[in-house]
């Protein structure tokens, strides 16, 4: 989310090194951590364990709520929804007969929506925060990656009022407030933006403009 003056300004003290090079070289100096697992969780939670984490720092903020099916109808209770993420299939605490997953999550109620996976397919989402690279402007045709593991999609993002909204070329599963969208071209971080809502849909592919 840097612009182009503060990019211009960084110095990278590990300069080209890529990690095995920093590795062995932290593994020569025999420094601390040298032999120290990869990790891609939050380095302030070692166990990844999450759940546990927010009970023991923050249980006087946890509250139960119900879980509810995508007709609305309670089919169980939970005990916070910090355990909980779009997308989840996994240690739901229900089982409806059916596979199901995390569709919806309404902190301010306490409520998880559960649904099929049809309801986690996103055609377009709303961006605030855009940034671009400086000899770019919207609207411009390029890959959307949403999700830290994920895979960059073809998208068109246009310029809105507010920032910007990404038309996927196919829907795409999981696609979260909060989190952010970043636009690729190869392996050039062309920009990117918090994503602020997602618009659900299960219909065919988008047709986009060129």
């Amino acid at each position: 989310m840097l612009g182009e003056s503060t990019l211009s300004r960084l110095c990278f003290p590990l300069g080209d090194s890529d990690k095995a090079e920093v590795r062995a070289e932290a593994l020569r100096l025999a420094l601390p951590g040298a032999q120290k697992g990869e990790s891609q969780e939050l380095c302030f939670v070692p166990t990844g364990r999450y759940d546990t984490f927010v009970q023991e720092r923050a249980a006087e903020r946890l509250r139960p709520g119900p879980i509810v099916d995508d007709t609305g109808k309670i089919v169980g209770q939970h005990a916070g929804v910090h355990r909980f993420t779009v997308g989840q299939r996994r240690n739901l605490g229900v089982a409806l007969g059916k596979p199901s997953y995390v569709v919806a999550i309404d902190a301010e109620q306490g409520r998880i929506e559960l649904g099929p996976v049809e309801k986690l397919m996103v055609g377009s989402a709303e961006l605030g925060d855009v940034t671009l690279a400086g000899d770019l402007e919207l609207p411009l045709s390029a890959e959307v990656q949403v999700r830290y593991r994920g895979t960059p999609l073809p998208a068109r993002i246009v310029k809105t009022p507010g920032g910007a909204r990404v038309l996927f070329e196919k829907p795409v599963q999981a696609v979260v407030p909060g989190q952010f969208a970043v636009f690729y071209a190869g392996s050039r971080v062309l920009g990117g933006g918090l994503i602020k809502r997602a618009e659900h849909t299960a219909a065919a592919p988008l047709e986009l403009s060129p």
